[in-house]
């Protein structure tokens, strides 16, 4: 073997061992190193979890004492007497009638668990106010209380009488965990956080049971905003909204071309008249034009001023924007649409929200 072949060989033999090297030393030590990396930044994590349970410690154990003090340790006859004191304190209140009230059914706590649920069920009637000021009254009432079904009915459309039925569920601790916990002396007992009646105000004056819900002084379109520039120096003057539409949570936007009798549906993302949607939602069509922001409303143009809609082909020529009501599978009804003149023209701007939705799905 000459000498060009030895170093030939020994490159190669160094080039096996090297091989060998990286896969039965290289590799399983790197795995190994990060397998430690792993596991050391998992303790860290379950450590700094700990840590912040230690930290709140006396925050943790006071609630947890005032929740048992709000009514969790009643036994089922305690906790039957108070929440129906706090049902018929708060018909009393609202002037809400009721009809009938169960004295409630326990269903004890599964293994490993320790709190039973007593469930009561109640149906009265009132007006929308009464059951709004019933409902809230019950949301205020310091108990660890659930409504796990809420129907609301009108008996009659051209009355303000709505029938309620509600069923309720209470939980209590288990003889067993009552025996265990001990609530010590001053403990002041849980109460529920100021309820915002923001809400309920919006839905009393949108008369969703009514009949003449409809009202045009119910639903008045916004005002355009005061800072807008005159229509001639904005985009979005030839675009006009005709309607909103909310399915399965994704807002969308039908608005009409002025100019070319052109329709298109947008959402969130995308971009017409030199701006783009931030948002579609009951609110309204949100635009960005560069820093600017507009919140366009039904039968206003994307410049943000109300002016006349054009006619697309094939549409009815006299047919008005009209804010839709989302696709909801809610037992509540939705809030009511906004005035689109006749039934015929608000049908039409349906139709075609339905038509180009079915030609843009995929």
């Amino acid at each position: 073997m000459n000498r060009r072949e030895k170093i030939l060989g020994g490159a190669l033999a160094g080039v096996v061992l090297a091989f060998a090297g990286d896969l039965w030393l290289v590799e399983p030590g790197l795995a190994w190193y990060r397998s430690v990396q792993a596991q050391t930044q998992a303790a860290g994590e379950k450590i700094a979890d700990a840590q912040l349970l230690i930290d709140h410690r006396k925050q943790i154990t006071g609630d947890w004492y005032a929740r048992h003090g709000a009514g969790l340790l009643d036994d089922e006859n305690a906790a039957r007497f108070r929440a129906q004191g706090v049902l018929n304190a708060a018909a009393n209140t609202s002037g809400l009638t009721l009809e009938s009230v169960s004295g409630g059914q326990r269903t004890p706590a599964l293994a490993g668990q320790s709190y039973d649920l007593l469930r009561l069920t109640l149906s009265g009637q009132g007006s929308l106010a009464q059951v709004q000021n019933f409902l809230a009254a019950i949301h205020q009432a310091g108990l660890p209380l659930r409504v796990e079904r809420c129907e609301m009915a009108a008996r009659d459309g051209r009355k303000d009488q709505i029938d309620l039925a509600l069923t309720l569920s209470l939980r209590m601790a288990t003889q067993q965990a009552r025996a265990k916990i001990t609530l010590p002396k001053g403990v002041v007992a849980w109460l529920p956080a100021v309820r915002s009646d923001a809400l309920d105000a919006n839905v009393l004056k949108a008369r969703p049971f009514l009949t003449d819900r409809h009202a045009p002084e119910v639903f008045k379109p916004k005002a355009a905003p005061v800072n807008n520039p005159a229509v001639a120096l904005l985009p979005g003057s030839d675009w006009m909204l005709v309607g909103l539409v909310e399915r399965d949570g994704v807002g969308e936007a039908f608005v009409t071309c002025a100019s070319d009798g052109s329709e298109r549906l947008l959402h969130a993302g995308d971009s017409v008249a030199q701006g783009q949607v931030k948002s579609v939602d009951a609110d309204g069509l949100r635009m960005r034009y560069g820093s600017e922001e507009r919140l366009i409303q039904p039968g206003f143009n994307l410049a943000g001023t109300q002016g006349a809609q054009a006619s697309p082909a094939g549409s009815n020529p006299g047919a008005t924007a009209t804010k839709v009501a989302p696709a909801s599978t809610s037992s509540a009804p939705a809030p009511a649409p906004a005035p689109a003149g006749s039934d015929a023209d608000r049908e039409a701007i349906l139709q075609r929200l339905r038509e180009k939705r079915n030609r843009t799905s995929p």
